[in-house]
């Protein structure tokens, strides 16, 4: 199923008002996007259960431990030492940027430069 952007979010609970029924609510917005995969009745009510519990149609965060982004300048510097120092092994580039292995492996992946 193709997930709501919030403007979407925000177009279900103006739709319900005050006395519209889930029904109504899928059948109108629906019919406004006639392109799009068709809305549930379960879409509509975790939409209004999630404004109600948070104030907003934003969604929730997620649980786990979150990805980590190598930025450009992290990128840089690890590209930039392969090329100064091209012996040096994954590990030690980790310790000397204070980054993880997998960090540089995946730097060195995406920017299709070999690692040892």
């Amino acid at each position: 199923m193709a997930r709501l952007s919030e403007i979407e979010r925000i177009e279900i609970l103006m739709i319900i008002g005050y006395d519209r029924s889930f029904d109504q609510v899928v059948v109108i917005f629906n019919e406004l996007h006639p392109d799009r995969e068709p809305l549930s009745k379960s879409t509509v009510s975790k939409t209004l259960q999630r404004f109600h519990e948070t104030g907003g149609v934003k969604d929730r965060p997620k649980s786990g431990r979150p990805v980590s982004v190598t930025n450009e300048e992290n990128s840089l510097n690890v590209m930039l030492d392969v090329v100064e120092n091209p012996i040096n092994s994954t590990q030690q580039r980790a310790v000397n940027h204070n980054m993880s292995r997998y960090s540089i492996q995946k730097i060195c992946k995406r920017e299709k430069i070999p690692s040892i």
